[in-house]
């Protein structure tokens, strides 16, 4: 977990380097995240904070976001209701649900704020899956490709060597991130999640 920026305003990155987690996850949480964020100064495990660690951002002047990072397995019930257990140990074709939350602890207003979460390698996020109760610009990050908003581009190379740029999907995504576009009040809490599924 990260933070950039001046002026309030901030940016809040996870990424790589699983040490604390199980097997099973470690496997997906590779060290590919790390190359993918090689220019993220401060990198924390995403998974790590999943299974119950917290932490507060620094500013200089001292904590100015205290952030979390959960995720759940989502299963439905014999009725099709929604089930939500801890992320301990999931399987191929399981659905991980991520949910960030921020708290502006900063003694005034925060500016600028942007969220970003990992698409683990094995796994692939899942369209329309990512919401946030802020108003914000959503970006996603292809190899290859700067941030971008939807729809989302990539460049191809065609049989005879030509390059073409071709609409990207879901499973081209590497990264996501929300660009908030509201001031984070003093006391006040953000919320944003969205969904990934474990490949087969």
């Amino acid at each position: 977990m990260a933070l950039y920026g001046c002026n309030k305003i901030l940016i809040v990155r996870y990424a790589g380097a699983c040490s604390k987690m199980p097997e099973s996850f470690r496997r997906l949480h590779t060290m590919a995240m790390t190359r993918l964020f090689a220019r993220v100064s401060l990198i924390l495990c995403a998974i790590a904070l999943a299974f119950g660690a917290s932490g507060a951002v620094l500013a200089k002047s001292g904590p100015a976001v205290s952030s979390k990072m959960v995720a759940f397995v989502v299963t439905r019930d014999d009725e099709g209701a929604e089930k939500f257990r801890p992320a301990r140990r999931v399987n191929p074709g399981a659905v991980i649900e991520y949910r960030i939350s921020h708290r502006n602890r900063s003694g005034d207003g925060l500016k600028g704020l942007v969220v970003q979460g990992p698409i683990p390698r094995g796994t692939a996020y899942i369209s329309q899956t990512a919401r946030t109760d802020a108003k914000a610009r959503f970006e996603v990050l292809i190899a290859g490709e700067q941030w971008q908003g939807l729809p989302a581009y990539k460049t191809v190379t065609m049989d005879d060597g030509a390059k073409k740029r071709v609409r990207a999907t879901a499973a081209d995504y590497r990264a996501i991130r929300w660009r908030l576009q509201k001031v984070i009040a003093d006391g006040q809490a953000t919320h944003n999640a969205y969904r990934v599924r474990v490949l087969k």
